[in-house]
């Protein structure tokens, strides 16, 4: 009897001890997959990497769209790697190279960009709108986000309940400040010379904060942009008049040959 209580004992430490092992394996491994998507999402890259010492510059492939944006040890370049196959992916000039040179740019569903437009804006002397974030993104063709704000707009003008700035910007919608937090939402769009119309949607979607707005449009195709402002930062109708700076800034980073 108390040979076999000693070998039962033995059989649950056993299959504890398995357990553990089971349950430290699995950590390690969400260790090791949370580390590998933290560098797939940025790019170190050095330029001086590069065939020929680079020329300062981290280029990135959205698909049939190539962006440069400037090197920086502080600020690496952030994205959304692609994980799809291989073989969906435009062969770059020089595939041996380190992935970011002009040779091979580093190819992203989405490109993350509100630190580098906050140290240009800096280093260049040009007013950069305080953004809490900005991307660009690859496109099939369509600005889905901005087709449902525009549609969402639209409907909200018929309504009523809308100003009209001087800027053109129109405004509906409803926003109290006699609280912490500001509520309400609102929806405001006006027209850019040259380009898409610009719609601001805040107090909805992921934020239900009235002073978080959202901004998407089709910039160019197969490239979208898409940023997030806060109106306590500024103002609907400021953000409207910076819009054209990003705008020129987004076209100015794209490798056009």
């Amino acid at each position: 009897m108390r040979r076999t209580a000693v070998q039962l004992l033995l059989l649950v430490a056993a299959l504890g001890a398995g357990t553990r092992g089971e349950q430290e394996d699995l950590s390690d491994r969400v260790a090791r997959q949370t580390q590998r998507d933290l560098e797939l999402s940025q790019i170190r890259l050095d330029p001086t990497d590069c065939p020929g010492g680079g020329d300062g510059m981290v280029y990135v492939a959205l698909r049939d769209v190539v962006v440069r944006v400037p090197y920086s040890k502080d600020h690496p370049v952030g994205r959304n790697p692609i994980d799809s196959g291989a073989g969906r992916l435009t062969t770059p000039p020089m595939p041996d190279a380190p992935e970011g040179c002009k040779e091979h740019p580093a190819p992203a569903q989405a490109l993350h960009l509100s630190r580098q437009l906050q140290m240009i804006a800096q280093s260049e002397g040009h007013v950069a709108p305080p953004l809490k974030s900005l991307s660009m993104f690859r496109s099939d063709g369509r600005a889905h986000m901005q087709e449902v704000n525009e549609n969402s707009f639209d409907r909200a003008r018929t309504q009523g309940k809308c100003t009209n700035s001087p800027s053109g910007l129109t405004i509906c919608g409803w926003r109290e400040d006699d609280s912490r937090v500001a509520r309400g939402v609102q929806i405001a769009g006006g027209d850019v010379a040259g380009g898409p119309r610009w719609v601001a949607v805040c107090g909805l979607g992921p934020s239900i904060h009235v002073d978080d707005c959202r901004v998407h449009y089709l910039l160019r195709k197969g490239m979208a942009v898409g940023y997030v402002f806060n109106q306590r930062q500024v103002s609907l109708d400021r953000m409207f008049e910076l819009d054209p700076l990003v705008r020129n800034w987004l076209n100015s980073i794209v490798v056009e040959s």
